[in-house]
């Protein structure tokens, strides 16, 4: 009996596991800005996007993995390039500059929800 509730309670743990563990690679802005914060003054004034830039891109990258995660950086690139006025063909330009595919374009009218 006592192995029949062990063997329940295993089971709902690791149902619940599986279930939150696509949330747990959820990203917020806070991480998602300073991977782009060096390429602020590529998107705003042009020019050629610095090593620090694509650095960042390629770790922003990494973060974003396809799914919720993905969705909420391209949010987050979203808002930035509101506040900021980012020029959209340097925003469009940044990840083949950088021989990134982050999958999504940075721009204010990108469909997050669509990735």
């Amino acid at each position: 009996m006592a192995s029949s509730a062990l063997l329940k309670l295993t089971c709902v743990m690791l149902a619940f596991i599986m279930v939150a563990s696509p949330y747990a690679e959820a990203i917020t802005c806070s991480q998602v800005y300073p991977k782009i914060e060096p390429c602020r003054s590529y998107l705003v004034d042009g020019g050629r996007p610095s090593t620090a830039c694509c650095n960042g891109v390629r770790e922003l990258n990494a973060l974003a993995k396809p799914g919720q995660a993905r969705r909420e950086a391209c949010e987050c690139l979203k808002t930035a390039a509101e506040a900021f006025d980012f020029k959209h063909t340097n925003a469009e330009r940044l990840p083949g500059l950088c021989r990134v595919n982050l999958g999504f374009e940075i721009n204010n009218n990108v469909n997050c929800n669509a990735l």
